[in-house]
């Protein structure tokens, strides 16, 4: 059975020819490659909003604002109301220092990532 395919296949080689394209085959190729270039454009649509990213960094600066007010918060008379004993427990100051600056580094890790991708896109 393989003999007879390779029989066949040597037959087959032999009765076709070798087909050549038209002298001016690789400059219609080409022109329709740019055609196809031409319609096609890539529109940058950043991963995170502006707006976003600035209510972002506005929380941020509250929370580092906030951790370095040594004055106690005061807070209205209907939060008073509320009832947060479940809430009670304590968070030193080291850990708190810890999550601002860890936030921060988060925010300024984002801003140089972008600004790579950006370039990068270009």
């Amino acid at each position: 059975m393989e003999k007879d395919l390779e029989k066949l296949v040597d037959q087959w080689l032999k009765e076709t020819q070798l087909e050549e394209p038209s002298a001016d085959f690789s400059s219609k190729v080409m022109h329709k490659i740019e055609a196809l270039g031409d319609k096609k454009s890539i529109a940058y649509k950043p991963i995170i909003h502006k707006g976003i990213l600035g209510v972002i960094f506005l929380a941020i600066i509250a929370g580092i604002t906030t951790v370095f007010n040594k004055e106690p918060l005061r807070y209205p008379n209907w939060f008073q109301a509320l009832d947060f004993d479940f809430l009670e427990f304590g968070v030193s100051q080291t850990i708190l220092y810890a999550f601002v600056f860890l936030a921060a580094m988060f925010m300024i890790q984002v801003f140089v990532l972008k600004s790579y991708f950006e370039k990068r896109m270009v």
